[in-house]
């Protein structure tokens, strides 16, 4: 069985830095690798419940399944064997009863549970945090500190979004603009079967580029090293800060940077630079969030793009805030909170590949990125007088 820290480099979703620092961490702290990746804000949630599914060769549970558990299936279980064994029952089938564990391949807690229920045992991986948190839920068993306070943050992340009211959403952070008309000429084009297609076929493009042609040695020494940029991010709550951090940061590899707000109904400018921006066209750029455009890819699910920049008038028209030239090369990563893009980096060169910059780095970034933005709209909202 491969080890954790293996699937997640081969996924793309950390680097071999990442896994050293967080067992370091383990070292340290105690815990599982997981919950010391989760604490350095390494990988989110769903990537860590993809990634135990994938290595443990069971199915993962959805953390709301645990935090709705019904009485006659928690009570099948006694505190204290539960407690013992760390295993959580959360769903009943005939006679099958559905367990969350720590380590599902352990047959002693499945035989032990077996015997104690009488039913035939299908085990779930879930991460640490939340079996302790279902632990003490149903089960009166104490969480630790530094549990609560990861927990705090993954369900202010998963739980921060109302489906009816996003008062204190994206949309508190980047203002849309009133009209979000399309440019003269180009409703047909966005509108049209061809449109779609283009949408459905930049989505795909994938890196043609070897890593030699891609991530070349800097052509200048670099004055914000990747750690300063995660020390400076962590420690902030301020939008503009983090805009600022993101950007230097980029252009020390980029020739253009373009950080993009992502709000219900578009994708609205945050910070930029770059020899040749027009500001005050950047400040009038918006791009509907309905249009083809490989930044609506990310919004249905897509983790980055590496590569060329379709010649699609969306993309056209974010290029025109500097000279209109098409790059060969550019490098968009979302940033999430949970499920939910807030926000989306762009990055190219017009001539030359993208210079010193590593994929799992920036995606790094924008995980720390998406926490800081998450502390700003907790901000907010907290600033906001109770009706």
């Amino acid at each position: 069985m491969k080890k954790l820290g293996e699937v997640l480099v081969e996924r793309g979703w950390a680097g071999s830095a990442d896994i050293d620092r967080a067992l370091h961490a383990q070292q340290a702290a105690g815990g599982r690798l997981g919950t010391c990746l989760l604490e350095a804000s390494i990988i989110d949630e769903t990537r860590l419940l993809e990634a135990l599914s994938s290595q443990l060769e069971v199915p993962a549970v959805d953390p709301d399944r645990l935090r709705t558990i019904p009485e006659d299936t928690f009570r099948m279980v006694s505190n204290r064997l539960v407690r013992k064994l760390r295993a959580v029952p959360f769903r009943q089938r005939g006679d099958r009863l559905e367990v969350a564990m720590l380590d599902p391949k352990d047959l002693a807690i499945q035989d032990e549970l077996a015997f104690a229920t009488g039913k035939h045992i299908e085990p779930f991986v879930a991460p640490e945090a939340r079996i302790v948190e279902a632990l003490e839920r149903y089960y009166q068993t104490d969480c630790p500190g530094r549990i609560s306070r990861l927990l705090d943050r993954l369900n202010r992340s998963r739980y921060l979004w109302n489906q009816e009211e996003d008062d204190f959403g994206s949309d508190a952070l980047f203002a849309t603009p009133p009209e979000l008309a399309l440019p003269a000429g180009e409703e047909a084009a966005y509108g049209s079967p061809d449109g779609e297609a283009a949408a459905t076929a930049s989505a795909t493009v994938l890196d043609d580029f070897s890593a030699e042609a891609v991530i070349l040695e800097p052509e200048s020494t670099i004055q914000l090293t990747a750690e300063q940029a995660f020390t400076v991010l962590a420690a902030t709550s301020d939008r503009e800060t983090i805009g600022e951090t993101l950007t230097d940061f980029l252009l020390q590899s980029c020739e253009r940077v373009a950080l993009l707000g992502a709000t219900r109904r578009a994708f609205v400018p945050w910070k930029a630079g770059g020899q040749g921006l027009q500001h005050q066209r950047f400040a009038e750029f918006s791009l509907p969030a309905t249009q083809p455009s490989l930044f609506k890819a990310l919004r249905e699910g897509v983790d980055h793009h590496f590569g060329p920049l379709p010649p699609m008038p969306s993309h056209r028209r974010l290029m025109a805030c500097w000279d209109g030239a098409m790059p060969k090369v550019c490098i968009i990563v979302p940033i999430a909170i949970g499920e939910r893009l807030v926000a989306v980096l762009y990055g190219d060169r017009r001539r030359d590949a993208v210079v010193g910059l590593d994929l799992t780095t920036l995606q790094r970034l924008a995980n720390v990125a998406a926490a800081a933005l998450e502390r700003c709209i907790v901000l907010k909202k907290q600033a906001q007088p109770e009706n």
